[in-house]
């Protein structure tokens, strides 16, 4: 949920998932709140392990779903490492996955996230 962290205002609230990967791998993230009746407007951020922004999804239907606010994401990384995957309002785009309480945006609610890791 987006904006249920007590030591946080809502709107910049958070949600990180890290993973790790090899060269080659591809990440598919699907983040769904439209279909569950949730007024999250949510963005998808993937950071490497500097917290540098890899790439950013707002508004990108998955294969098979319908256009909405709800974004997707579908990466082929190219090097080893730590990767993290930021969950957020769409709007939230000063957050760095490295630094506590940053960032700040407008949308909060309920999401759900789908995510596949297909290895080389």
């Amino acid at each position: 949920v987006i904006g249920n962290n007590p030591l946080v205002l809502p709107p910049g609230d958070v949600d990180l998932i890290q993973i790790e990967m090899v060269a080659g791998d591809r990440l598919t993230v699907d983040v769904d709140a439209f279909g569950i009746g949730s007024t999250l407007d949510s963005g998808l951020r993937l950071f490497d392990a500097t917290g540098t922004e890899l790439a950013f999804s707002d508004d990108s239907a998955a294969p098979g779903e319908d256009l909405s606010f709800d974004p997707y994401l579908d990466v082929t990384v190219t090097a080893a490492g730590t990767y993290y995957v930021g969950i957020s309002g769409f709007d939230n785009f000063a957050y760095n996955p490295l630094t506590l309480d940053n960032g700040m945006g407008v949308s909060t609610g309920y999401y759900e996230v789908e995510m596949a890791l297909t290895t080389t």
